[in-house]
């Protein structure tokens, strides 16, 4: 895929999922965040679903997995 739909995800104990959009320079030159996703608690871990580059999956200690996609076609319109 084209380096500029690129992203770095990362989950956190502090129950945050944070994706960093790789295209989206900071004035220093450094990555901004691009997205933060709270969650109820911890999230264990999160993966791409290698059916397709936009989406991945958190698993959180809820016992919940969230599958989540940064297609815009595929997103539910903002309410």
């Amino acid at each position: 895929g084209d380096w500029r739909t690129k992203a770095v995800i990362a989950g956190g104990e502090d129950g945050n999922v944070v994706i960093w959009d790789l295209a989206q320079q900071g004035a220093n030159g450094t990555n901004r965040e691009a997205q933060v996703i709270a969650h109820p608690g911890c999230v264990w871990k999160v993966a791409a679903l290698q059916s397709a580059s936009s989406d991945f999956i958190s698993a959180c200690n809820d016992g919940h997995m969230r599958i989540f996609t940064r297609h815009a076609s595929k997103s539910a319109p903002p309410s």
